[in-house]
């Protein structure tokens, strides 16, 4: 069976760190208009930083999202030593780490309410009413794998499959309704900003040097889709994630050389707005129109809607790739990196690393090692 270009690179990720775990073990005993765009150059040391720190941590750990828990605070979510999903609280400055045995690694987290929460396990879909203290394992019949999930709020939600199509609820996952694309593919992203308009973004690996992507829009709550664009997922015209605010205004990342672009008219046209001249953008997130974050390697900010962005984490100098942002207001902030985390509380004038105690909380990898070989052979 042929992996997709998403998942064979996270076997490759996954395969580094069991082989970082190992030698710790060993040491330690354990067509965008360009005439249209708007390009300024990213402003450099306009914000102060204390995130050149490396983590100190020797834990085979994996962070890869951060999503707001309603109280507050937020979780963060990924892996522990491969083994186990883990997600880590963070809220008045207390952070509290839970590990979910079941699953391997938390994808698409979201919670629509301090209680009421969803994850994507690929093949399953998780949900939890406690706030994330326990997770109960929900089934969509005919989907062989999940690409992604969203929630609306407590009642309505959609899934996208691998194989072109996606899914609502209406009933909090009771029941669910599929819905045909028409191309058979991955889907990768999926964001509604009300009942009705949302977009999604799939894939196919065409060959080992090709993938399509394809940006999908619907105006009916996902009863029927649109096709705003598709093509060779590294060539012009290619959205390869995006973040909407409203029906009609969105900023994503472009696939042709990562960079920052805006579409005004609901996804029809995109313009490409900040030339990055470094590495390469992974994703946006704003907090209105005005204020927003682009992280990838490094973080970049915006306070005029994207018309000027400036440094807040300089890539040269913290040498981490983020992969997950949010802000619960304009003030607070975290930034997740695969082993580092960073949180703000001045809008990401500063931003430093979470500290690290609450690791000391986990259970060892050889102890879920064990668990993990037991509910193996049940």
């Amino acid at each position: 069976m042929s992996l997709s270009k998403e998942d064979a690179a996270e076997v490759s990720k996954m395969k580094e760190l069991a082989a970082l775990f190992s030698i710790v073990v060993c040491t330690c005993s354990l067509t965008f208009p360009q005439t249209h765009a708007t390009k300024s150059k990213l402003r450099q040391g306009a914000a102060r930083t204390d995130a050149s720190n490396k983590s100190s941590s020797t834990v085979a750990l994996s962070l890869s999202s951060v999503v707001k828990d309603h109280r507050g605070g937020v979780w963060i979510t990924g892996t522990a030593f491969l083994l186990a999903g883990l997600m880590v609280n963070d809220r008045n400055g207390i952070v509290r780490p839970v590990v979910v045995p079941d699953v391997k690694i938390i994808r698409d987290p979201i919670f629509v309410t301090a209680e009421i929460g969803w994850m994507n396990g690929r093949q399953y879909l998780y949900r939890t009413i406690d706030g994330g203290l326990s997770w109960q394992k929900r089934w969509i019949s005919g989907v062989s794998k999940i690409g992604t999930i969203h929630f609306g709020d407590s009642q309505n939600g959609w899934v996208g499959g691998s194989s072109g199509e996606i899914y609502r609820t209406t009933d909090g996952g009771q029941t669910w309704k599929r819905a045909e694309l028409p191309f058979k593919y991955e889907i990768k992203q999926i964001q509604f900003v009300d009942l009705l308009h949302g977009w999604a973004i799939g894939f196919s690996l065409i060959s080992t040097q090709k993938t399509m992507r394809a940006l999908f829009r619907s105006n009916d709550g996902g009863e029927t889709w649109q096709v705003m664009s598709n093509g060779d997922a590294d060539e012009k015209g290619s959205v390869e994630s995006f973040f909407f605010l409203d029906e009609q205004n969105g900023w994503g990342i472009e696939g042709w050389q990562h960079n920052i672009i805006r579409t005004q008219d609901g996804g029809n046209t995109w313009t490409i707005q900040e030339v990055y001249p470094k590495n390469s953008w992974n994703l946006v997130f704003f907090q209105d129109d005005l204020h927003g974050w682009a992280i990838g390697h490094g973080i970049a900010h915006t306070s005029d809607g994207g018309a000027t962005w400036n440094y807040q984490v300089d890539p040269e100098t913290s040498h981490a790739y983020f992969e997950g942002i949010t802000f619960i207001d304009e003030k607070h902030g975290w930034a997740v990196g695969s082993d580092k985390v960073l949180r703000t509380e001045d809008g990401g004038e500063t931003w430093r690393p979470l500290p690290e105690d609450w690791k000391r909380l986990l259970p060892s990898f050889h102890s879920l090692n064990s668990q993990s070989k037991e509910r193996r052979q049940r």
